[in-house]
């Protein structure tokens, strides 16, 4: 080896030197230009990642939100038609005291048709009155007594109907 190096003379040995810290230089400055990208390359991963993060719970807190929304619309649309559906009872009930009373005026005004039919004179040979305002009280009375059960039932699915179609709106309605 020895013999090598004394063959080459002095500055080839020089130049090679030189080169091999150029060399090395480059490398090093390469590795720190690498290392620099790399950590603003990081820097940036973590920001995009802190960006998605605050994204995702703004879009969980808007979808919180929203979730609220409908669910507050929908307990007072439920609230409205039981408040709705206390009052169409309460006027059934009324309707059905005012009915009641009308089939008791009925059943007075039936039972004096009856009387008066039984007294000697008052049809002449006609069938007996009370017989007919009977028949007429009785259709009457079972006609008011479906017509409160028809009513009752109407009031019922109006209610509902009218909360459906709220609920519906309420859902569907852009926030």
């Amino acid at each position: 080896m020895t013999k090598l190096f004394d063959l080459l003379p002095g500055w080839i040995w020089a130049l090679l030197l030189s080169g091999a810290v150029a060399v090395a230089w480059m490398q090093t400055s390469r590795l720190e230009r690498e290392q620099r990208l790399h950590a603003e390359t990081r820097t940036a991963h973590a920001q995009q990642l802190a960006a998605m993060e605050r994204s995702a719970r703004q879009a969980e807190q808007s979808a919180r939100e929203e979730e609220q929304r409908r669910t507050a619309a929908h307990q007072e649309i439920v609230d409205e038609a039981r408040t709705r559906e206390a009052q169409a009872l309460a006027d059934a009930a009324a309707a059905g005291d005012v009915a009641q009373r009308l089939r008791a005026q009925l059943a007075a005004i039936t039972a004096r048709g009856g009387e008066a039919a039984s007294y000697p004179g008052t049809a002449q040979g006609g069938p007996p009155a009370g017989d007919s305002i009977g028949v007429l009280a009785d259709v009457l009375a079972r006609a008011d007594e479906r017509a409160g059960i028809l009513a009752a039932h109407a009031d019922a699915a109006r209610s509902a109907g009218l909360a459906c179609e709220r609920a519906y709106d309420a859902l569907t309605a852009p926030p």
